[in-house]
Formats: structure tokens, sequence, C-alpha cells
């Protein structure tokens, strides 16, 4: 994958196909520390304790042979000093936090964000996603759930709001993280 928005696009897919009714997704950039931080967490149905879950030929899917989220999400991790953790308990959610050196030659950009969130709600409408992305002593926060107040009963995934979500969330990090 060229940016780890797509990593957390997969992910996050993953988690609405496991039941999350809540996909929670942090990037936190820790200039200071030399780290980036990316934590998606769900309550979905969560993994069985001895899952494969680094084994490209585990997978949970329906139909599907391959998982390769998880082990992609771990290379890219690793290839740049990095870690990745995958927590996860049967009826209670999954938590997977990659750690990446942020000064790392190797460290894809995160990408067009806006687009993920955009693409996660229009594909999933129902489930609530909050995007939080932290930077120094700002943070900014995208919520379905304060946006479904705000439209009052408008679908999350029409046209004119997917577009909104896109805008507002890449203008709300691009200005949290000081790249305005």
């Amino acid at each position: 994958m060229r940016e780890l928005a797509l990593h957390i696009l997969d992910l996050a897919e993953n988690s609405t196909r496991a039941g999350a009714t809540l996909v929670e997704i942090e990037v936190a950039e820790d200039r200071q520390d030399d780290r980036l931080v990316i934590r998606i967490r769900d309550n979905g149905r969560g993994f069985a304790s001895g899952a494969k879950l680094d084994d490209a030929f585990f997978t949970s899917k329906e139909g599907k042979r391959f998982g390769l989220g998880i082990p992609f999400f771990r290379q890219a991790a690793e290839s740049c000093e990095g870690t990745l953790k995958v927590e996860s308990s049967t009826g209670k959610g999954t938590t997977v936090e990659a750690v990446f050196r942020l000064s790392h030659a190797d460290l894809m950009p995160v990408g067009d964000i806006g687009a993920t969130l955009s693409a996660l709600v229009g594909g999933s409408p129902e489930t609530d996603f909050v995007f939080r992305s932290l930077g120094g002593a700002e943070e900014y926060v995208f919520d379905t759930r304060r946006l479904r107040d705000e439209i009052e009963g408008l679908p999350l995934n029409v046209p004119q709001v997917m577009q909104y979500i896109k805008e507002n969330v890449n203008e709300g990090a691009r200005r949290q993280n000081g790249r305005q």
C-alpha cells in the first residue's frame, strides 16, 4: 500500500464486517518522541485466543483464503523501526496499534484520511466512527454521532455529506498538525 490511510481503511472495514457498531481511529504524531501511533479500536466480535493474526493464510472472512491486513500493517510499522500490537477478546472487540518512527525515511505518508473516513461512512452508514488526530497540545475529533445530530435525519451516505466528511476531516487533521 502506498499510504497509511489505506491500511486504516482495510482494518476499519474488517471491524464493520465483524459487527462493530463503533470504530475509533486515532492518529497521533509525537515529534518530540519521534513517534507516529495509529490505533484502530472496535466493539465487534473480536478474535478467539490463539487466532493466527500474523498468518497471511488465516482469515475470518467468508469465502476468502488470505488475510493480509494485519501482516502488511505490521510490515509497514517494522520497516520504520516500529511495532504492531493486536489485542482482542471474543465478544468485546479488537484494538490494533501500530507505532512508527516518525522521522524514518521509509515511513509512508498518512495520506487522504478524509477520503478514508468518507469511504468508511459511505460503506457502513449505520456504524459510528470516531476519528482523532493528535499532535502537540491540539486534538481534532470527528464523530459521526455528532454529525447525525447536526444533519437531522439526512443519511450519512449521500454524496453531499460524504464530501463534507472528506473535506472537514482533511482540513481538521491538516490544521491540527500545523500543516496549513
